[in-house]
C-alpha cells in the first residue's frame, strides 16, 4: 500500500514537472525548461580557416599581372559567390592596380554571417568580405578598405 501511494505521488510530481511553465512565459523559437529558457543556436558553424584560406587565395590571384584575363577571371570565380562571379566576367570588374600583397591578411570583422579580412597591397589596403554559401565560405566583395 505504501509503495502504491509513493508511486502515485511520484507520478503526480512528474506530471506537474513535465507540464512546464505557463503559456504566458513562452516565446516562439525558444525551448522552455521549468524555470530556464534556452535559445537554440541556429548560426552556421564558422570555419574560420576556410574563410581565411579562400580570402587569401582570392587576394593572391587578384594581384597577379602574369595571368591572361580569362585564366585570371576563372580562378577568381572559383572562390566567389554567384553575385560576384557574375561581376568578375564583366568589363566592370577591372584588374587592380596593385601587383603585390604586403604582409598577411588580418581579420577586421568576424561574424557568423560574414568575415572581413584586410590586406595591405602596393596600392593601399584592400578589404575582402567572405560569406557562407552552402556550408562553404566564398568571397562576396573586394574593395578599398
Amino acid at each position: 500500500m505504501r509503495i502504491r501511494t509513493a508511486l502515485a505521488m511520484v507520478a503526480i510530481g512528474l506530471t506537474s514537472a513535465c507540464a512546464g511553465p505557463s503559456t504566458a512565459d513562452e516565446e516562439p523559437g525558444r525551448l522552455q525548461f521549468s524555470n530556464s529558457t534556452v535559445a537554440p543556436d541556429t548560426r552556421p558553424v564558422v570555419n574560420y580557416r576556410e574563410a581565411y584560406d579562400n580570402a587569401h587565395r582570392f587576394a593572391t590571384i587578384w594581384v597577379r599581372k602574369d595571368l591572361d584575363r580569362a585564366t585570371w577571371r576563372s580562378r577568381l570565380a572559383e572562390l566567389a559567390t554567384s553575385d560576384l562571379r557574375g561581376q568578375i566576367y564583366t568589363d566592370a570588374f577591372p584588374q587592380p592596380v596593385a601587383a603585390t600583397l604586403r604582409g598577411d591578411l588580418a581579420p577586421r570583422i568576424s561574424r557568423p554571417d560574414h568575415i572581413e579580412f584586410v590586406v595591405d597591397t602596393d596600392d593601399g589596403v584592400t578589404a575582402i568580405v567572405t560569406v557562407p554559401v552552402d556550408s562553404h565560405w566564398r568571397v562576396a566583395r573586394i574593395r578599398p578598405a
